[in-house]
């Protein structure tokens, strides 16, 4: 008889046992990805510091540089709290149908908790160096928030995750100072005029 309690009770310790990991989900590590296009949804990127409500989570969207001048380097604050600590990755292979272009940039690094910053030029073995690590004045790049085996969640004490629809964000782009932008007119503009002056002395000769 007593035996016959021992298992009875082990049936159900296994049982409460199942029930528990049934409602207790793992927290991931959510991950954003950058590309180069290739995409559900689109946006225009028109200052340097600009935010947008995402709710293609789990998507590529394109994000079009219409600041004016190229975007040297990127970085995206997630403003909606998750769990899990941020990955941040270059992501090569993002696009419809496999019709993607290089990345402009080759470094993903998490600059903080709810941070990602993408910088420096994407190199690949078959193609070679990309774009030097910009986003040229009108170009597009992309990113996707979340992936199928990395989505962005909350998850409680108990550890019941509970995955988000949508992501406030913060895009800030570093553009060429305007310092820069006028050193580099002032140095062309001397190019011009001397090669200008060499030309008659050439044709003389």
């Amino acid at each position: 008889m007593k035996f016959s309690r021992m298992i009875v009770a082990a049936a159900l310790f296994i049982s409460c046992g199942a029930l528990a990991n049934v409602a207790k989900a793992d927290a991931v590590d959510p991950k954003v990805g950058l590309g180069g296009g290739g995409s559900c949804a689109s946006v225009n990127e028109t200052s340097a510091s600009q935010s947008f409500t995402i709710t293609n989570l789990g998507c590529v969207i394109d994000f079009t540089n219409m600041i004016g001048s190229a975007i040297n380097s990127l970085t995206v604050t997630i403003n909606t709290a998750f769990s899990g600590p941020l990955t941040c990755v270059i992501d090569p292979n993002q696009g419809e149908d496999g019709t993607f272009s290089q990345p402009p940039f080759g470094t993903g690094a998490t600059s903080s908790a709810n941070a990602c910053t993408f910088s420096g030029q994407f190199f690949s073995e078959i193609e070679g160096p990309g774009t030097g690590g910009q986003v040229a004045s009108g170009a597009t790049y992309s990113m996707q928030f979340g992936y199928s085996e990395a989505p962005f969640q909350t998850c409680d004490a108990n550890g019941a995750c509970t995955p988000l629809t949508s992501l406030d964000v913060t895009v800030a782009a570093a553009v060429p100072e305007p310092g820069t932008m006028v050193l580099l007119a002032v140095g062309l503009a001397a190019f011009a005029v001397r090669r200008k002056n060499l030309m008659p002395s050439r044709l003389a000769a």
